[in-house]
């Protein structure tokens, strides 16, 4: 490129900058009203009811519209900014003129359906769902939407039929089994509502509606123990059906107010990213900053990252906000020892005791302290004393359980020595049942099943009777089989789960764990090796 080339390409790369500022900058100040000067009949609100993040993020969207007022995609991300924001009646109107420009493009309707239907508009909602469907026939999503939304006028035929589609499109999606069950069950088609609900769990095992339908069939056919688990899952996992969806999460991906960087703070929690998780709840913190609200999962995300030092200041930050001294306190233990300043942690857990002396989880945390210590009475001491407080919880009978569990049996000692056995068959009925008491008021806890059923395995060992040595291996057996249903992430799970089989003689079985968990994690040697095909 010659000097006079440069200089021009420079000239111009600048002149384009100052355009877009000032467009920026016209944009912002024209947004008294944040409606666009040139985009008639699309009013927004006043820039005082919107957080400052949300006003840029428009302003920057309507500067783009303004450059293409026939750019489909310019006005389908301002509908994408207005939804993320709850300005659902805006999004539709922008999402219109979307699928105006773009008619065979199907994530306008698909999106302005969903509005729609937030909006409580469900007829209006139906069409626009129709209409993705007609576009992109293997919208899964819009089919399932339509279906419930046609479920829910009793139109059971055309809802039956739109699962099947979604099926057709995504032979995994969980919300298409759970609809498929719920027609069959109201048909009185009882083994299929139930073949169709196992299904909805096997693709996607921690959907709680699948789970509470399931308990319901159970009791009615006399199975107990079945119907009591799926209650307690249901109930803690929630109502809501999994219906996971690209272009939603796009939609969430754009939010920058408080309420949007909450959400995307907990979604990227409960998918265990961290770090992306505490990003957006400091943003949150940011723009609410005499809040406790977005500091305590803050501080439990950097916590989970490897953060303890920033984790330790969030806490206390949070329960400061609250003026609760004894929560202060806790959270500063437990990022202490988490650090592995165990005087620090022995110092706060002392202040929050001294603040509040019964404070459950105060007691647990000094429980696991004294543990470390080499203290085990006093740690087993301070969990029951925890799980007393506070009968609902979990925490004290979870910590307890792992206590006892840890030492294992010697078990050729124990069966020698009557006295032996006794103690150790104390301990290992001590560990099942505090881990059974911790599944009871806590059903989504994977460390208890897990925990219940090597405590299992280790009164299997200490057996001398072969009646109990197959019912405790049962017993076993069942939790490690719910807990790589329900959890199947949790890799320990599986590799328990294995051995639990192969102890029962359950080769066949044991083989198609492997492979399932070769799956899973190719890479595992353990894995690996056991799946390959015999030669």
């Amino acid at each position: 490129m010659t000097p006079w080339a440069r200089r021009g390409w420079w000239l111009a790369t600048c002149a384009a900058a100052a355009a877009a500022g000032v467009l920026a900058a016209l944009a912002v100040r024209s947004g008294a009203r944040l409606g666009a000067p040139g985009l008639p009949g699309f009013p927004l609100p006043q820039a005082g009811e919107l957080e400052a993040p949300v006003r840029e993020a428009l302003a920057a969207a309507l500067v783009r519209v303004k450059a293409g007022e026939r750019d489909a995609a310019a006005w389908g991300r301002l509908g994408m900014l207005c939804q993320a924001h709850g300005l659902l009646e805006e999004a539709c109107r922008a999402y219109e003129r979307a699928e105006g420009l773009a008619p065979r493009d199907g994530r306008w309707p698909h999106l302005r359906g969903l509005a729609l239907q937030r909006l409580s508009r469900s007829e209006e909602a139906a069409g626009a769902l129709r209409r993705a469907i007609e576009i992109d026939p293997r919208d899964a999503v819009a089919a399932c939407t339509l279906a419930r939304l046609l479920e829910d006028r009793g139109e059971d035929e055309d809802a039956r039929r739109l699962y099947l589609r979604a099926l057709e499109a995504d032979s995994g999606c969980a919300a298409a089994r759970v609809g498929l069950g719920q027609l069959a069950a109201r048909a009185g088609a009882d083994d299929a509502a139930v073949k169709s609900l196992e299904l909805a769990l096997e693709a996607e095992p921690r959907c709680g509606p699948a789970h509470s339908a399931l308990a319901a069939f159970h009791a009615r056919a006399g199975k107990a123990r079945e119907a009591e688990l799926h209650r307690r899952l249901g109930r803690a996992l929630g109502t809501r059906i999994p219906l996971p969806d690209p272009l939603s999460d796009e939609v969430t991906a754009l939010g920058v107010s408080y309420a949007a960087r909450i959400q995307r703070g907990r979604l990227a929690g409960s998918a265990g990213r961290w770090e992306e998780a505490a990003e957006h709840l400091r943003a949150a913190a940011s723009l609410r900053p005499r809040l406790a609200e977005p500091r305590r999962p803050l501080g439990t995300s950097l916590l989970a990252a490897g953060k303890a030092g920033e984790a330790a200041e969030e806490l206390l930050a949070a329960a400061s906000l609250e003026g609760d001294e004894a929560e202060a306190w806790t959270q500063a233990a437990r990022a202490h020892a988490a650090r592995g300043d165990l005087a620090k942690a022995r110092e706060a857990v002392a202040r929050a005791l001294e603040a509040e002396p019964r404070r459950p989880e105060a007691l647990v945390v000094r429980g696991k302290l004294r543990a470390q210590e080499g203290d085990r009475a006093a740690a087993i001491a301070d969990f029951e004393a925890g799980a007393a407080v506070d009968p609902a919880s979990p925490a004290g009978h979870l910590a307890l359980g792992q206590l006892l569990l840890e030492p294992g049996p010697d078990v050729r000692k124990a069966l020698g020595d009557p006295e032996v056995l006794g103690r150790e068959r104390g301990r290992a009925l001590r560990a099942l049942d505090a881990f059974e008491r911790a599944i009871e008021r806590k059903a989504d806890l994977p460390e208890a099943y897990e925990g219940s059923a090597l405590a299992g395995m280790q009164l299997r060992e200490l057996a001398a009777e072969p009646e109990e040595k197959r019912s405790r291996l049962q017993a076993a057996l069942e939790r490690l089989g719910q807990l790589v249903r329900v959890f199947p992430e949790r890799k320990d799970g599986h590799v328990h789960w294995i051995r639990a089989l192969h102890a029962a003689g359950m080769e066949k079985e044991a083989l198609e764990a492997i492979r399932r968990a070769h799956k899973l994690w190719p890479a595992d040697p353990r894995f690996r090796e056991a799946a390959r095909p015999p030669r």
